[in-house]
């Protein structure tokens, strides 16, 4: 299917979303997390792009958010570090092969979302769910966790308020505030 959109500067008057997990991008600065995500749940992320920079592969940087199905690991950080250049050189440096960024992504990681490049300057919005687990945000270029364009967070059960806690040992009951506890799954 295919449908044509023509892009105006005309502006539409809907407001800009309303993010709660802040990024910003940048050639020198790589991908910095400007706010701790404290919760599972849905979530709305702006990503900022101070900079725009052509990198080996080719394209300018952007922001992915993935997630690691079974924890962070070396072996699958180091894949997924390959696998976001589209583009490889043979080992005699002669030919172009291509092997990232295809279909199937790397087993153990889960891709939720992101914000493709966009010029210097401008905001770009994405929603995703978190679920408890382990993820990272990653650039589509070349060698991205040496350019500084990834970065880890985990999220966890917290539960805020005050629960209501049974003790089997002393059959009694008792108010406790769930911020006491870090529920796991």
């Amino acid at each position: 299917m295919i449908d044509q959109i023509i892009v105006t500067d005309e502006q539409n008057g809907n407001n800009e979303p309303k993010e709660d997990v802040a990024l910003t991008i940048s050639s020198t600065n790589g991908i910095v997390l400007q706010d701790e995500i404290k919760r599972p749940g849905n979530h709305t992320f702006s990503v900022f792009f101070e900079d725009q920079s052509v990198y080996g592969n080719l394209l300018g940087h952007d922001v992915h958010l993935v997630k690691f199905n079974n924890g962070f690991n070396n072996d699958d950080k180091a894949i997924l570090n390959d696998w976001m250049n589209w583009l490889f050189v043979d080992f005699a440096g002669t030919s172009l092969i291509s092997e990232g960024i295809m279909a199937p992504t790397p087993a153990n990681i889960s891709f939720l979302g992101g914000m493709q490049e966009l010029p210097a300057g401008q905001t770009g919005y994405f929603n995703a769910v978190l679920t408890p687990g382990d993820y990272a945000f990653i650039a589509e270029v070349d060698d991205p966790m040496g350019k500084n364009l990834y970065v880890e967070f985990s999220i966890n059960w917290v539960c805020t308020g005050t629960y209501e806690v049974r003790s089997q040992r002393l059959s009694r009951k008792s108010s406790v505030p769930v911020d006491d506890f870090l529920l796991s799954i």
